[in-house]
């Protein structure tokens, strides 16, 4: 069989497989199609020597933030994510309802890689560090949000609330109290994943953990859904990331 690619004496970890050693890595049509010791680059197109290398999948990282330009503490993607072997990487909450069309056209579409979201429950998302998101309830629009990624699937996993005092001024709770109140209908339009993450430091002045007990997360079906006091808290059970030997694109 001719090889477009093969990546040849490296270190191959493959947590699907259970792979970790030496081998060699084939690459036909976009595919990996075999990873064996010994295949050798007698049939192949073009080779790279990974001698001294660790060998990967694709790597996921579950928080960026890549709406550059538009959102606070974005980046630019590419450079910080491609060139480091994470081939997939998910926004944590930079665009709302009402910027995620942009997001997408202008920087998921045209990325190499793969950009999934989650959802900011702000509609206008993640747009100033110092004047929130949610200092205005106005913004608050789950409804919307639920609609929105109904319409993207394929892109949006999850959603976002930033619960910081500084981004929403005296609405903490109530953004809580509505993500919360709203959770089955979130969840049930992202049919692949359970996705929400949580982030706070504070909540009017009190230690986190004891303002959100106020909250009642009992009427939310996910039992599992939970807060972290350190900051955040992701909770994905059915992120349905693709094996090594389902990755479509190959990044070397």
């Amino acid at each position: 069989m001719r090889y477009d690619l093969v990546v040849t004496g490296g270190t191959v970890i493959d947590p699907a497989s259970g792979l970790r050693g030496p081998a060699d890595v084939a690459i036909a049509d976009g595919r990996i199609v075999a990873v064996a010791p010994g295949i050798g680059t007698t049939d192949a197109a073009d080779a790279v020597n990974a001698t001294g290398c660790l060998v990967v999948p694709g790597l996921v990282d579950l928080h960026v933030h890549v709406y550059w330009g538009v959102a606070d503490l974005s980046i630019r993607p590419g450079p910080n994510d491609l060139e480091r072997g994470a081939t997939t990487i998910v926004d944590a909450g930079s665009s709302g309802a009402n910027t995620f069309p942009g997001f997408r056209r202008y920087v998921i579409e045209p990325f190499d890689g793969r950009i999934l979201a989650l959802l900011n429950i702000s509609a206008m998302g993640q747009i100033d560090p110092f004047l929130g998101e949610l200092h205005d309830e106005r913004y608050l629009i789950p409804e919307r949000a639920a609609a929105v990624a109904l319409a993207h699937p394929d892109r949006i996993v999850g959603f976002k609330v930033r619960l910081t005092e500084t981004l929403t001024g005296p609405n903490a709770r109530i953004a809580l109290e509505r993500a919360v109140a709203h959770w089955n209908e979130l969840a049930r339009v992202t049919m692949s994943t359970d996705a929400f993450e949580i982030s706070y430091a504070s909540l009017k002045g009190l230690p986190a953990d004891k303002a959100i007990q106020g909250c009642d997360l009992e009427q939310a079906d996910s039992k599992e859904f939970r807060i972290h006091r350190a900051g955040s808290y992701m909770q994905w059970r059915k992120l349905g990331f693709a094996s090594s030997t389902q990755i479509g694109r190959a990044h070397v």
